[in-house]
């Protein structure tokens, strides 16, 4: 279907770096224009362990998502290369939900922002540590931030925009 839908821009993710070269069709070559293919990584040890497998592969559009980001980390080396296109990272949804830190987040969106990479940050559910105390999830705090957006955030949800930042940058 993929191969057949060139106006479609397909965006494919997994956590499972280590098979994508195997699961890609005999015609793909260097990659194809409307696929972009992503990997999860929630802390540092997911980071060296499928960031170098995505950038062994070849492809026209990759990228990484940092969900749920559950520790810190540090992308600037694979940022500087160069073929990382896009990150995105999100917290824990599920169950018993683990601390994000605010400031792992802000250390990601600085490096995507020093390398000129698209940084999108989907709102944290639960709680979202900045110092002490937690700050809790609020109704009308933003799902979505951007750093081409940051520090004016909008609620994609509800087409609500707020002129206000969410925190000190």
């Amino acid at each position: 279907m993929i191969r057949l839908r060139p106006d479609v821009h397909f965006w494919l993710l997994t956590k499972r770096a280590h098979r994508i070269r195997e699961c890609l069709p005999s015609d793909w070559r260097d990659g194809w224009d409307n696929v972009s293919i992503n990997v999860t990584t929630e802390n540092q040890r997911r980071v060296e362990e499928r960031l170098p497998i995505l950038l062994d592969i070849p492809a026209k559009h990759k990228g990484v998502m940092i969900a749920p980001f559950i520790g810190e980390v540090d992308l600037d080396v694979y940022l500087a290369s160069g073929q990382l296109e896009t990150v995105f990272a999100d917290g824990e949804k599920y169950g018993s939900t683990r601390p994000l830190h605010y400031e792992w987040v802000k250390r990601v969106y600085e490096q995507c922002k020093k390398h000129d990479v698209p940084f999108s940050f989907f709102w944290y559910w639960e709680c979202f540590h900045q110092g002490q105390p937690r700050i809790p999830y609020l109704q009308g705090l933003p799902t979505c931030i951007s750093h081409a957006l940051w520090p004016t955030i909008s609620r994609s949800d509800t087409g609500v925009s707020h002129s206000k930042t969410m925190c000190q940058l």
